[in-house]
């Protein structure tokens, strides 16, 4: 998610040793390696689709039962306020690296990353941009992963952090404004918070408004170094806008139902045609990424047919 700076420190300060403590009764066995199989990260699940061993960025999700053996977790997400996805604790092993790369998949146009660093050293460095800080155990941080972002544990142990994905609330966003004193949040033995858990799956055709917004920001995006971009920006400003105009037009026959499905997916084929016709080099001026790939990335999102069960 596109953030006002490149790393903002939440005003928020945990027990880190109560949280290294209650992460030590996980064995090597909890931990499964990265999805992309990086050498040295692996994750825990926490929160997940159907709270099961996996990666899916699909809801409903639900609390594995590891997190019922962690109370001092369960006040942590608590204390941020908002509605809970996708959570896991992330580690990277001595002298390990997450490569530099931007996080372009719809999934994290509307979603945002909180890091509780447990397990850490000042030898780990955090690039965001053209930013690099070291977060310090028991703090809470989030950052623009829109823009290139990296991490190198230079150091000679394990770096482990508590993630948690969001859309964020009222009540979280209050917390990225600057100027605020951070607050200590212990662990309280008495005290069994409510967690909200992402569940709402997602309509089985994305809306007209949506599919405008982020399509529309991503061809305004597209760098012009020469006449050639901007010519194949305009030509594709143009065609984008037509398809705009006909996603919308089937939307007030059909709205997200099963009927109109054939429809919309002949549609979005044939667009997602010309997308790929776009050269690879032309890129994004927020990131320099391909917008190929990003546009595509938004086309992928707009039908699923996992959620065509919802229709009326």
């Amino acid at each position: 998610m596109r953030m006002p700076r490149p790393f903002i420190q939440l005003p928020l300060r945990f027990d880190c040793e109560r949280l290294a403590a209650e992460i030590g009764q996980f064995g090597d066995a909890d931990w499964r390696p990265h999805p992309q199989r990086f050498e040295g990260n692996s994750s825990l699940v926490l929160v997940s689709t159907g709270g099961g061993e996996n990666d899916d960025f699909r809801g409903p999700l639900a609390p594995s039962p590891r997190l019922s053996r962690a109370p001092y977790i369960r006040q942590v997400m608590a204390a941020f306020d908002t509605v809970v996805g996708r959570s896991r604790l992330m580690r990277l092993a001595p002298g390990a690296s997450v490569s530099e790369h931007s996080d372009t998949h719809y999934f994290w146009r509307n979603h945002l990353r909180i890091h509780i660093p447990i397990l850490t050293d000042a030898a780990v460095d955090f690039h965001c941009g053209p930013e690099v800080v070291q977060m310090a155990a028991g703090e809470s941080w989030t950052f623009d992963n829109w823009l290139p972002h990296s991490v190198h544990n230079r150091s000679g142990r394990e770096r482990i952090h508590l993630v948690i994905d969001t859309v964020g609330s009222a009540a979280f966003w209050k917390l990225t404004r600057a100027g605020q004193e951070a607050r200590y949040v212990p662990f309280d033995e008495n005290e069994e918070p409510r967690l909200r858990f992402e569940n709402f799956r997602g309509l089985p055709v994305m809306h007209p408004s949506e599919l405008r917004g982020d399509l529309e920001w991503l061809v305004r995006d597209i760098a012009e170094h020469g006449p050639a971009e901007a010519e194949l920006k305009s030509r594709l400003r143009e065609r984008s806008a037509d398809f705009l105009h006909e996603w919308r037009s089937l939307w007030t026959e059909h709205g997200p139902t099963v009927d109109g499905f054939p429809e919309f997916k002949g549609l979005r084929d044939a667009f997602q045609q010309e997308v790929d016709t776009l050269p690879d080099d032309l890129l994004l001026a927020s990131n320099r990424y391909s917008a190929k790939t990003a546009i595509t990335y938004t086309l992928d999102a707009t039908l699923s047919t996992t959620n065509l069960q919802v229709a009326d």
